[in-house]
C-alpha cells in the first residue's frame, strides 16, 4: 500500500466530472491506496435534501424535480427535456450542493482528517474557491467521444446503474451518451479557466485511473 507523503496534512481529495467518467473507481482505488475513507457526493446530497424547505427545493435540486416530473424514466427525461436543459439542471443541482460540501471539509478539517470526495457536484469553480482555505489536490475526469460513451454505457452497466435499470428503449442511450459528452465538456472548459486537471477517460481507462491515482497521491 502506497504511503502519504508526509507533508500532506490534512489534505482533502476533490474528484469531480461527468458521470460514467470513472469518478467512483478512482475514488475507491485511492481510497484503498491512502487508506483513507471517501464518500459520494451523492450521499451529501440525500442528507440536504431533507433539510431543505419546500420553497427551496425545486431551485437547489431542479436535476432531482425533473427525474420526480418523469417518474424515474430516462426514456420520458430524455424525449420531454433537451440535453441542454438536463446538463444545467446537473449543473444547477452541482452548486446547490456547495455549501454543503463546504461544511462537510470544513468539519472534517477541525478533527483533522484526510478525506476523498468524489461527485458531479465538484466543479473546478468551487475546487479554486476551497484551495484558498484548505490543502486540496483536485481531478476532473470527462468522456468525449460519442460511440465510446455509448459502448461504455451498453457492454459495462455498473452496480445499480441509474443508465440502464430506469431505460427500456435503446435509443435513449444514446442521448445519455450526448449528455454525458456536453456534460464533460462543461468540466473540460472551467478546468482550464481555473487551471485544474482534467482527464478525459475515453481511452486506456484503466492506465489513466493509475496515473491519476498517482498525481494524486503525489501532486508535483
Amino acid at each position: 500500500m502506497a504511503k502519504k507523503a508526509t507533508n500532506l496534512l490534512f489534505m482533502f481529495y476533490l474528484i469531480g466530472g461527468a458521470p460514467r467518467s470513472g469518478k467512483t473507481i478512482l475514488a475507491k482505488k485511492l481510497s484503498k491506496e491512502l487508506n483513507i475513507p471517501w464518500v459520494s457526493t451523492d450521499s451529501l446530497e440525500l442528507i440536504a435534501m431533507k433539510y431543505t424547505s419546500e420553497k427551496d427545493f425545486d431551485s437547489i435540486f431542479p436535476k432531482s424535480v425533473i427525474r420526480k416530473k418523469t417518474e424515474k424514466s430516462n426514456d420520458r427525461m430524455y424525449a420531454e427535456f433537451s440535453i441542454d436543459q438536463i446538463v444545467e439542471s446537473y449543473i444547477q443541482q452541482g452548486k446547490g450542493l456547495w455549501p454543503g460540501i463546504t461544511s462537510f471539509i470544513e468539519s472534517e478539517h477541525g478533527y483533522g482528517h484526510d478525506y476523498i470526495l468524489e461527485g458531479f457536484h465538484i466543479f473546478p469553480e468551487l475546487v479554486s474557491e476551497l484551495q484558498k482555505s484548505f490543502s486540496i489536490t483536485s481531478v476532473f475526469l470527462g468522456k468525449e467521444n460519442f460511440e465510446k460513451t455509448l459502448n461504455g454505457i451498453k457492454d459495462n452497466p455498473q452496480i445499480n446503474d441509474w443508465t440502464v435499470s430506469h431505460t427500456k428503449d435503446p435509443k435513449t442511450y444514446e442521448l445519455i451518451a450526448e449528455m454525458v459528452n456536453s456534460f464533460s465538456l462543461e468540466f473540460k472548459k472551467e478546468a482550464e479557466k481555473y487551471s485544474l486537471n482534467y482527464m478525459s477517460t475515453d481511452d486506456n481507462f484503466e492506465d489513466k485511473i493509475n496515473k491519476l491515482s498517482r498525481g494524486l497521491m503525489f501532486p508535483n
